[in-house]
């Protein structure tokens, strides 16, 4: 097993996915391989002893000539019905109830008009998560 990613766990994670960072993308993409701009490519992840698919790695099309000198960026990504993102919410159970929490407050905030920064999370709540390659190349 090699480690592809190290991802702390954020509200991105527990509700859509999240970005490769760009000063580890070309590690990843020595493990993983490079997509095409646009391009697209089922994953599975194991997590607890159980295969979640129906999870994507995208190379996301962007802009280029608005950012030139943007590198690629490449997202994996899952929707809100996903059995893979239900396993997460439920693992990371305490940090799911305090960022849902979080937008709650901040939502009522923007309906009164008022400013509310970024949900900062407790560091009695951190953690992250890794992922590691498989004999299968398309689960992690």
């Amino acid at each position: 097993m090699e480690l592809i990613y190290v991802k702390e766990v954020d509200k991105s994670l527990l509700y859509q996915g999240f970005t490769i960072r760009t000063a580890l993308l070309n590690s990843f993409l020595g493990i993983f391989g490079k997509l095409d701009i646009g391009e697209m490519r089922q994953i599975s992840i194991l997590l607890n002893g159980k295969i979640y698919s129906g999870i994507k790695v995208v190379n996301q099309n962007f802009d280029r000539n608005k950012y030139p000198n943007h590198p690629e960026m490449y997202q994996v990504r899952y929707d809100n019905m996903n059995d893979f993102l239900q396993a997460l919410r439920s693992e990371f159970s305490d940090l799911y109830k305090f960022i849902d929490e979080q937008m709650k407050i901040k939502k009522i905030m923007k309906e009164r008009g008022e400013n509310m920064s970024n949900i900062k999370i407790l560091q009695e709540l951190k953690s992250s998560l890794s992922f590691y390659t498989t004999d299968n190349p398309n689960v992690w």
